[in-house]
């Protein structure tokens, strides 16, 4: 992920260092319920900043070579993806814009589009990536420095976008973060904990919440209700499309499972069983 100078959108610090979060932090993996140590959560931020200060000072040096006509078409489209400019988007691809080819940084398009749009509010996010899928773009593609789709939807903890990302088809277990020691969804509960909690709970979890993911998603949900923060939705979206733990993908293997990735599991998560429900199709329901 990269600063957005050339158009005019810019991404703030904090969002930006979390797209290096993955490849840049050594191999901690502690049990979801366990307290996270101020190492570990210096790890998992700090470390993050200090490498995208450089990489930002390296593209910013970057934006002064002149830029080619692809990359000027890039450019082009992802401008128009993020206006909600669909009549303009579906000539380009129809002519044969690449939607999974990369910019000058080595994003996808489709990441490129997903991240900035969040910058963009009056863009309806949900309906110009729905397109963007519908015309061809792999919701698995990975950007050069391992970022992809799902991470940046997990980063916002948006649950619409995973929806929309897991119904095209991506694979939440086929992200590895931190050198393959965690995957995707151990990363998306760390996200949670960090954004919603500062990474401290207010309260001591029970023998019986730290058995297994599930266990500890509705020990998270109930502390959410009862202090009235945000719910995990996008957690429980996840699990119910199938999205494992490294530990439960080990455990899998060691005992002679035949998972792979893109194994749709699906999981009881009680007591929330449904998934959360779109607010268009809520609308759509009372009308």
């Amino acid at each position: 992920m990269s600063e957005r100078i050339n158009t005019g959108v810019p991404l703030v610090e904090p969002g930006m260092s979390c797209y290096f979060a993955g490849p840049l932090i050594p191999s901690i993996h502690p049990h979801p319920s366990s307290d996270l140590s101020a190492v570990t959560v210096g790890q998992r931020i700090n470390g993050p900043h200090l490498k995208v200060k450089k990489v930002k000072e390296l593209r910013m040096n970057d934006m002064t070579q002149p830029e080619t006509d692809h990359e000027n078409c890039v450019e082009a489209f992802i401008a128009s993806a993020c206006a909600g400019k669909i009549g303009a988007i579906r000539p380009q691809v129809a002519a044969g814009f690449d939607l999974n080819g990369t910019d000058r940084f080595g994003d996808t398009i489709l990441e490129r589009v997903i991240g900035d749009l969040e910058f963009c509010p009056q863009t309806p996010k949900y309906m110009v990536v729905k397109e963007l899928l519908r015309l061809g773009a792999d919701p698995n593609a990975r950007s050069r420095d391992g970022s992809s789709p799902l991470i940046v939807a997990v980063l916002h903890m948006d649950t619409e976008m995973l929806r929309l990302l897991l119904d095209a088809g991506a694979d939440p277990n086929a992200v590895p973060m931190h050198a393959s020691d965690e995957l995707l969804y151990d990363w998306a509960v760390f996200v949670y904990r960090y954004e919603v909690w500062n990474v401290k709970l207010p309260e001591t979890a029970k023998v019986a919440d730290q058995v297994d993911p599930d266990a500890w998603l509705r020990y998270l949900d109930r502390l959410a209700v009862k202090y009235g923060k945000r719910r995990p939705d996008y957690l429980r979206l996840l699990r119910n499309r199938g999205a494992l733990s490294i530990t439960e993908l080990r455990q899998g293997r060691v005992s002679g499972g035949r998972y792979t990735p893109g194994q749709q599991t699906r999981r009881h998560v009680a007591p929330r069983v449904c998934e959360p429900v779109p607010a268009e199709s809520l609308a759509k329901q009372v009308h």
